[in-house]
């Protein structure tokens, strides 16, 4: 190699192209490559869905609302899941049985004067989905015209449902204590054992 090449342009730019020779740099810079833009992909579709759903909201909420029909309190969609929902005046009971019995009905009410609804259902009619959320999960409910965006921020397989209250693993009572505008859903871990159950919490987004 002359002296003084690598200090040239030239020079400078064939040293950067050497380690291309080799195919295994080859691929190793590939593979780098194909990585970053992997992790770049995913924040930047998320970026380009809210995007689209914010500046077309209707078509969005005509998406939610062709799930199927709507109870009086709306219609929950969860994922491929979605279930009218009913206001019931209690927690259980004849009016709140008849709701969750029910095929694509599911029980939607306020406890002891409580600001967070609660939605229940059983277990055996596709409500166990629930059982699968993970934090950061987004669920919604379409009402009317209108539709409110949840996103999961916790997930309980070991509470206890009692006759009078209800209970996360931790001890808090979720039917006297619940958080303003929080959304709560349970359902049975087992048909027809009733007092163990999954709690799934969600908050506005």
């Amino acid at each position: 190699m002359p002296r003084g090449f690598c200090d040239s342009p030239v020079g400078r730019v064939q040293l950067l192209l050497l380690p291309l020779r080799d195919t295994a740099m080859v691929r190793r810079l590939v593979a780098m490559i194909l990585l970053s833009l992997a992790m770049l992909s995913a924040p930047m579709l998320a970026w380009a869905m809210h995007e689209d759903v914010a500046g077309n909201p209707g078509a969005f909420l005509e998406g939610l609302a062709s799930t199927g029909r709507q109870g009086d309190k709306g219609r929950l969609v969860l994922g491929d899941f979605s279930v009218a929902l009913y206001e019931s005046d209690e927690k259980t009971g004849p009016n709140a049985t008849v709701i969750v019995d029910a095929e694509d009905s599911a029980a939607w009410f306020m406890w002891f004067g409580s600001e967070s609804p609660i939605i229940a259902d059983h277990c055996t009619q596709g409500f166990d989905v629930i059982k699968s959320c993970e934090v950061g999960d987004v669920c919604y409910i379409v009402n009317g015209e209108h539709y409110t965006r949840y996103v999961c921020v916790a997930v309980d397989p070991f509470g206890i449902n009692d006759r009078h209250d209800m209970y996360l693993s931790s001890g808090y009572n979720i039917l006297r204590g619940n958080e303003p505008g929080y959304l709560y859903m349970y359902t049975c871990n087992k048909a027809g054992e009733p007092r163990l159950i999954t709690v799934v919490v969600w908050k506005p987004a």
